[in-house]
Order: structure tokens, then sequence, then C-alpha cells
């Protein structure tokens, strides 16, 4: 008697951890992708480059990419001070003055870390609730990439050296960028 009272009580016991465990899993959904880790790397985890990525190498590879396969663009746009390299997927900037520094500013209009494009403004601040950001208007400073800067913000958080920029329209994402902090 003594021993089934105690295998009860460990059964029990082992049920209420199964169902505690079951509720912590629940309350930490959201962006399951570690934005901390990725940024600090200078990465995000849906491009093939990074920052730092040497330039003519990111626009060699795209060029070759781009023959091989005809849904790849490439196209190269030298501004005053920047130069832009797309391949219809992802736009890496890099400073002319700066080009030993290689790729400084990665912007993506589709998914990147795990946000897709649409994403509410909200949904963004909850999934990142554990990390400080700053929330500003959408300028043309800060959105020299975008078509558009009306009815725009941008919620930045910032990993030591590099910084992710979320780009909101409407209330809605836009473009994610990754760029150098002291560079841009």
């Amino acid at each position: 008697m003594f021993s089934k009272r105690i295998l009860s009580f460990l059964f029990a016991l082992i049920l209420v951890f199964t169902f505690t465990g079951c509720e912590n899993k629940e309350e930490k959904k959201g962006n399951s992708v570690d934005i901390e880790y990725y940024a600090r790397l200078g990465k995000m985890p849906e491009c093939d480059y990074s920052l730092g990525a040497d330039a003519q190498t990111v626009k060699d590879e795209i060029a070759k990419a781009s023959e091989q396969e005809e849904h790849i663009v490439y196209e190269v746009v030298e501004g005053k001070n920047n130069v832009l390299i797309n391949n219809g997927a992802f736009e890496y900037y890099y400073k002319k003055a700066n080009e030993s520094e290689g790729i400084t500013y990665i912007v993506n209009r589709d998914v990147a870390y795990g946000f897709e494009t649409g994403t509410v403004i909200l949904e963004v601040k909850e999934a990142l609730a554990d990390y400080d950001f700053t929330e500003e208007e959408l300028t043309e400073e800060n959105g020299f990439f975008m078509f558009s800067t009306e009815n725009g913000s941008v919620l930045k958080y910032e990993f030591k050296e590099n910084t992710v920029m979320f780009v909101f329209q409407d209330n809605s994402l836009c473009a994610t960028a990754l760029y150098k902090t002291k560079v841009w």
C-alpha cells in the first residue's frame, strides 16, 4: 500500500512537470530565429552574404549566377556615395569611400529573421519583446532604399556594432535591413 501511494505521487509529479513544461513552451511562441545571434554575426539567416563580405566577390558571384539562371537579377547602381548590388532578393550596399570594409548594409523585402512581408508592427514588437528598440518615423535618411517614406515607421534593434531595422508602411512590414551601425 505504501509503495502504491509513492508511485501515485511520483506519477502525479511527472504529469505536473510535463504540463508545466508544455505551458512554458506555449508562452515562448513567436519568432523562432535568434535575432541577436545573427545580428552580432552580421547575418540574415535567409541571406547568402553577411556584413563585411567582399563587394567585388558579391558582384562576381551574383553576375555568374544571373548568367546561369534567368530568374536571378543582377544590377549594380553607383550613387554619389554608395553602391548598390541587387540580385532581386537582396540589396547589398557599401560606401564608395569604405569599399575595403565590404558590404555594410543589406536589405530584404521578403522574409528576414523569420518575419514575412506584411507582418504587422505589433507582432514584431511582441516577438522581440526581450530586446530594447527605438521607434522612429521613416525618413529619406533612414529609408534611403525605400520608394516612398509616406506613412512609414521603423523599429531599430542594436546589437553591438550591427543594427537590425524593420521598416513598416501603414503598420505593415515592407523591408528589413541589417547594417553596420558606425558606417551608416
